[in-house]
């Protein structure tokens, strides 16, 4: 999946100033404390507080507006947060981009005696070769470079579908991670 790293539109997180809490804060406690029956129900009933904000003479018109604005930054922060964590994601491995290269440009087709045919073409069909923009939606892992070896050369693996253009084959990683465990006990110790 291709998703575009970038950073949030002003450059950083969106804040916002206590004193935007603060003129919230007073104008439900003048809401609390009047003497208007509705207007304290606006403090408990969203339905009330939108009807009675319509009314651009009422004081619950200016609440209205800064749950509006509050609503704005919270979405724009949420977006901010999201791209943080999209940023944070590392990039497909090498045999997975592969993968998806020849299978988007119709070299999977290749040793199956078909006709090589992109399956995506015009602008798309380039979507894979800016690896800046690419990044893999997983788990970060920290491994070691023997498990990387030992995965992408296991041999041990199995396939599980007929198609000759699914080059997919499956194997237990759990199994990966045993044999590495049984090298590292077998291997000399360094003192």
């Amino acid at each position: 999946m291709a998703i575009q790293r970038s950073q949030p539109r002003s450059g950083k997180t969106p804040t916002t100033s206590p004193l935007f809490f603060h003129e919230i804060d007073e104008l439900d406690d003048e809401a609390r404390r009047s003497a208007d029956y509705e207007a304290r129900q606006s403090s408990r009933r969203w339905e009330t507080l939108t009807k009675l904000g319509e009314d651009l003479t009422r004081p619950e018109k200016k609440r209205l507006d800064k749950a509006k604005e509050l609503q704005g930054k919270m979405k724009e922060y949420q977006e901010a947060l999201l791209q943080a964590r999209t940023i944070q994601l590392s990039g497909p491995s090498d045999r997975v981009l592969s993968a998806f290269r020849d299978y988007l440009g119709g070299e999977a087709r290749e040793g199956s005696g078909l006709q090589s045919a992109p399956i995506i073409s015009g602008r798309a069909k380039d979507m894979l070769n800016k690896e800046d923009g690419l990044v893999a939606l997983r788990e970060v892992v920290d491994e070691d470079i023997f498990s990387i070896l030992l995965r992408n050369h296991w041999v041990f693996q199995k396939r599980t579908t007929l198609d000759p253009l699914d080059r997919t084959t499956m194997y237990k990683g759990q199994h990966v991670v045993w044999t590495v465990a049984q090298l590292a006990w077998c291997a000399p110790q360094s003192s």
